[in-house]
């Protein structure tokens, strides 16, 4: 969709060591972690499967993929619809989250995320690529007007930060309330100060839309601050606050 790059994946393996907790785990019981996956399913149903490369991560594998499991979850409460068949997704080492649409040998999604132990990071880049992928999945195409992907993508990650800090808000355990101050802070800290142009969002878009449309597979444009890509990559973050306080 917006990625054609090949990549070849090893024997993917997902080793569940014990590093999440059981209370987490009783928290969510659509999820189960076996000795090579984390799988979500309702009623027997697999909704989504997520394994990681053999590489050596600074976080436990089981835990990497047991937080991305949980961010499938709060958008599957949210757009059960988007989840209309098994979806697999296979996670590999890179430097910031990205998803490549040429799929692996099993025809699994192949999501690349940045290494890091902090489990709100780790969920945030999820998201975002989850977002690619069920949008694809219900689109079956490319989308011409990536920029608004990219943005619903964006606003879809922080929502989710902000569902998973509710439910271990829920919870009497201290690690779990500690989870909830952690994935919230994290979706405090992506909100930036973001305000909406002067001139309003429908004035504004008539004046870039060149700019958004023909750019908009130009990744580096929003990390050099170009200000209507970059624009949209916070307003989808303003968005997704907006959303949630309703």
């Amino acid at each position: 969709m917006f990625l054609l790059v090949f990549s070849t994946v090893p024997g993917l393996e997902c080793k569940s060591y014990g590093f999440v907790p059981p209370a987490e785990l009783q928290a969510f019981p659509m999820i189960k972690i076996n000795n090579k996956s984390v799988t979500l399913s309702n009623d027997g149903k697999l909704l989504i499967e997520v394994t990681l490369d053999n590489s050596i991560w600074s976080a436990p594998t089981d835990e990497i993929a047991f937080h991305s499991a949980t961010v499938a979850y709060v958008v599957y409460k949210a757009i059960p619809f988007a989840f209309s068949t098994p979806m697999k997704i296979q996670i590999s080492k890179w430097d910031h989250p990205r998803i490549l649409f040429n799929r692996g040998p099993n025809n699994e999604y192949l999501v690349l995320l940045g290494d890091s132990n902090q489990a709100p990071y780790i969920a945030f880049g999820f998201g975002q690529e989850l977002g690619h992928a069920l949008i694809d999945n219900l689109n079956g195409s490319a989308d011409p007007q990536l920029w608004f992907e990219e943005t619903f993508c964006e606003a879809l990650a922080v929502w989710a930060l902000q569902q998973l800090a509710l439910e271990w808000g829920k919870s009497k355990d201290g690690n779990l309330k500690f989870y909830a101050q952690m994935f919230s802070s994290e979706a405090k800290n992506l909100h930036y100060n973001t305000k909406p142009p002067s001139e309003g969002y429908p004035l504004w878009f008539a004046k870039n839309r060149k700019f958004l449309t023909e750019k908009c597979n130009d990744r580096e444009l929003e990390n050099e601050g170009h200000f209507p890509y970059f624009h949209f990559f916070k307003g989808g973050r303003l968005a997704a606050f907006i959303i949630s306080e309703q």
